[in-house]
């Protein structure tokens, strides 16, 4: 069931806890939960693949997709997909991007979520920031003809602190394009995420929502309210003094229980955005 909050605040459900879904049955799950934006992924490499859509699908597939979603009352707010820009030859990763932007396009979706890549940090230099740098303004301005914002996601290595990601992003002044915050990977990552907060200077654009606890010695992903992390902080600081109004995506990762646990974190987060 939806309520005010619901409609006031944009939320959905990152696709990747449900990846063992269909879309089916990942859509029925959302309309079920009064959620009504949907996320997906494109070429992402995440077995068994029921949720990725494949750059050789057809558009009789996206438009089937389209009727599935609609059929229960979903739109396609986000896909992740994109390339790898610490690679050599980006021309080829900002052109496999843009292809994904078409997709996304058809889709009706408006962000595209990438990641900056996954070389190995401690072999990163200042060549290969600037190749990033490189690739994410050509992204955005590809992207601003397509009317689509861009989120890159902090996910450790390079884009393991708000200074690497400062450099990152630096001198970019496209208004398309900026971070999806997700406070769980700073904190997985070794980063503090409210210092991470207060450090960064790129605009935050969307927002990956769960929480970190150590269990045995471990750090692992777990519900909103039984973490490590000061959600009501850091909410309080990203609405009222930040002045963010993007979405609220939720991503409870443990598959054993991926759908009492996202319904268990909208309650939550929804209980702690009735009070800022």
């Amino acid at each position: 069931m939806r309520t005010k909050l619901d409609l006031e605040f944009q939320l959905t459900a990152s696709p990747y806890p449900f990846r063992f879904y269909t879309h089916r049955r990942y859509f029925q799950f959302l309309h079920a939960a009064g959620i009504r934006s949907a996320c997906v992924m494109i070429d992402i490499p995440s077995p068994p693949e029921n949720l990725t859509i494949h750059g050789t699908s057809s558009q009789r597939a996206l438009d089937a997709l389209l009727t599935e979603a609609e059929s229960h009352g979903l739109s396609i707010l986000e896909a992740v997909g994109g390339g790898d820009y610490t690679l050599p030859d980006i021309s080829a990763e900002v052109a496999k991007t843009v292809f994904h932007m078409d997709m996304v396009k058809r889709l009706g979706a408006r962000y595209l979520r990438i990641f900056a890549g996954w070389i190995n940090p401690k072999l990163a230099t200042a060549a290969t920031y600037r190749r990033v740098n490189v690739a994410l303004r050509e992204i955005a301005q590809e992207a601003r003809t397509r009317d689509l914002t861009v989120i890159v996601e902090n996910h450790g290595g390079i884009t393991r602190t708000a200074e690497q990601i400062n450099r990152l992003f630096r001198g970019i002044r496209e208004e398309n394009i900026g971070l999806n915050f997700d406070a769980g990977n700073f904190l997985m990552y070794g980063v503090d995420p409210q210092r991470a907060l207060a450090k960064l200077r790129v605009p935050i654009l969307f927002l990956h929502c769960k929480n970190v606890e150590r269990t045995r010695g471990k750090k692992v992903y777990c519900r909103l309210d039984e973490g490590i992390i000061d959600y009501p902080a850091l909410l309080r600081t990203l609405i009222e003094k930040m002045g963010y109004r993007g979405p609220f995506c939720l991503e409870y990762e443990e598959l054993s229980d991926c759908e009492a646990g996202t319904l268990e974190d909208k309650g939550t987060l929804l209980g702690w955005l009735r009070f800022l």
